[in-house]
C-alpha cells in the first residue's frame, strides 16, 4: 500500500495491488487514511479468497459480498445500540419527569 500526498492539492492518492494489478484511488486528504484502510480490506479479502482454479472475477465478487455483508452487519449493530441508548434515555427522562425523548 502506498500513499502519494501532493502538498499543493487538497487530495491524495492511495495505490494498492489487488489480484496482481495496480490500482490507484484519490480522496480528500482528510479521508486518505480511510481510503487506504478500505483498499487494504479489499486486498486482504481477495488474498484470503484466492486459490487454485478460482477466477479473479469470482474472487472479486466474493470479496465484494463479504465486505458489503460486514459493513451491513456493523451498521445494524450500531443502529441496534443507538436504539437501546435512545430507549434508556426515554426511560430516564420519563422517570425524571421530563416527558421522554421526542427525537
Amino acid at each position: 500500500m502506498e500513499i502519494m500526498d501532493d502538498m499543493m492539492e487538497s487530495t491524495g492518492t492511495a495505490m494498492v495491488e489487488i489480484l496482481g494489478a495496480q490500482y490507484r484511488a484519490r480522496a480528500p486528504k482528510t479521508q486518505l487514511k480511510a481510503l487506504e484502510q478500505a483498499m487494504r480490506e479489499v486486498q486482504d479479502q481477495t488474498t484470503r479468497l484466492s486459490g487454485p482454479g478460482r477466477s479473479n472475477e469470482r474472487i472479486a465478487v466474493q470479496a465484494a459480498v463479504a465486505i458489503a455483508f460486514n459493513a451491513l452487519m456493523t451498521e445494524r449493530g450500531v443502529q441496534s445500540r443507538l436504539d437501546k441508548l435512545t430507549h434508556q434515555m426515554d426511560v430516564a427522562l420519563e422517570e425524571s419527569g421530563d416527558g421522554g425523548w421526542s427525537g
